[in-house]
């Protein structure tokens, strides 16, 4: 049988991961790289794009606001270019996507469009303990809507760690004509469980409810197809699995089933299409695509990390990179699971098994113990009170070597914290 290490290397240099790992920049520990598994929170960046912000610097200097113009490329240019770039990543047309605002931004946005509740279709339909933002941005539309989450807000439990398809199924079809959206985490946050989303989709739609979808954790994670899928819209920020810096501009996807000459419900000035832009015309004028959801002059400063990031992973087949972040994970969960059948296991593995690139490891005791002796030793892994830590080898920038020393440092530490050495 094949040692785990002599595997990892043989897998690293069939896919070249080694050699893919030199695009990004690593953080340091003790004058070597770390081992960095919290693409799920923060991506590392792409060496382009530091390179990037100081040209956009330079050009700034050099032609002032006519940057947007003369700069190469034209800094209006850069808006369109990464949405053309996130295309084949959300499985959408390219007509679908624009690159603006962030992600709660851009949801409230959306839900003001599209989330018009009536006397008899009113209800949300979500998933229980949802991210916090988007708990607190549901509560808001409704009570903007003169609406109480006790009477409009439909909570799908959790059954055990994870949550089943047929549970959405059920409340969707018991709620009928009175759901006028279902709203959920492409992939929650916590646990890291990929929902059926094309399943779901087509209940939501059947009753003649609207689907929408935050994809923070989704996109660049896990195969999308939002268009064949027919979902009606979704949004995104750009700075966990697409690389795009702290804080980076977020985006948002309309189905062309809704885009029309008519645009938003809210509407700005760049979202004027560019031949007419300058004509400051008082009446808006939209086209028929989601860039019409601009309202405001976008951060180039912003778009030139995303767009470098963007890059760098569009050199890449999407199928193909999901394929080969399939089996870096399945390998981290191999190095893990001797660990968890040990007697008094100090952890089990609460994600379920459609998932991305994240596990999540729920521990018994002195979990926050074994999460300071990890970091310690370089090892960048994410903490969640009360008791999880959460993993997330991406093929971007990890290789299999790393998941495997992982392990064993994960193994060694578990000794030390628990006095089993």
């Amino acid at each position: 049988m094949e040692h785990p290490h002599d595997y990892a290397l043989r897998m690293d240099k069939q896919y070249g991961l080694a050699v893919r790992q030199t695009a990004y920049v690593f953080p340091q520990h003790k004058a070597q790289q770390a081992l960095y598994f919290l693409g799920n929170s923060l991506g590392l960046p792409a060496r382009e794009a530091q390179q990037v912000v100081y040209k956009i610097t330079d050009e700034w200097a050099a032609h002032g606001v006519e940057g947007f113009f003369a700069a190469q490329p034209p800094w209006w240019d850069l808006e369109t270019e990464a949405a053309a770039q996130l295309t084949p990543w959300l499985g959408a047309q390219p007509e679908e996507v624009a690159v603006l605002n962030s992600l709660t931004v851009n949801l409230h946005f959306l839900f003001l469009h599209f989330y018009k509740p009536t006397p008899q279709r009113f209800k949300i339909i979500v998933e229980e303990k949802a991210f916090p933002s988007d708990q607190y941005l549901v509560q808001s539309q409704l009570e903007f809507h003169g609406l109480t989450p006790e009477v409009a807000l439909i909570e799908v439990p959790r059954k055990g760690h994870g949550w089943s398809t047929q549970d959405f199924l059920e409340v969707i079809e018991r709620e009928g004509d009175t759901v006028a959206l279902v709203f959920l985490g492409g992939v929650n946050y916590y646990n890291g469980q990929l929902l059926d989303l094309s399943t779901i989709a087509a209940a939501a739609q059947q009753q003649g409810a609207l689907f929408g979808l935050d994809l923070a954790h989704a996109i660049g994670n896990v195969p999308l197809a939002l268009h064949a899928w027919q979902v009606d819209f979704a949004a995104w920020c750009s700075y966990k699995y697409l690389n795009g810096g702290p804080g980076s501009i977020g985006g948002l996807f309309v189905h062309d089933k809704h885009l029309d000459k008519q645009g938003p419900a809210l509407k700005g000035w760049w979202g004027v299409p560019k031949d007419k832009r300058f004509l400051m015309d008082p009446q808006f004028t939209a086209g028929a695509s989601a860039a019409a959801w601009h309202q405001s002059t976008p951060s180039i400063l912003a778009l030139a990390p995303l767009l470098a990031a963007l890059k760098v992973r569009n050199r890449l087949d999407p199928q193909a990179f999901f394929d080969e972040q399939k089996m870096l994970t399945d390998f981290l969960k191999q190095q893990l699971m001797p660990l968890t059948q040990q007697v008094n296991a100090p952890f089990e593995i609460i994600t379920p098994s459609r998932h991305g690139a994240q596990l999540t490891l729920i521990f018994r005791e002195k979990g926050k113990m074994i999460f300071d002796h990890l970091q310690a030793q370089g090892v960048y892994v994410d903490w969640r009170e009360p008791n999880a830590i959460r993993l997330a080898p991406t093929a971007l920038y990890n290789t299999f070597e790393e998941v495997y020393l992982l392990g064993q440092i994960l193994a060694e530490t578990l000794d030390q914290c628990l006095g089993r050495a």
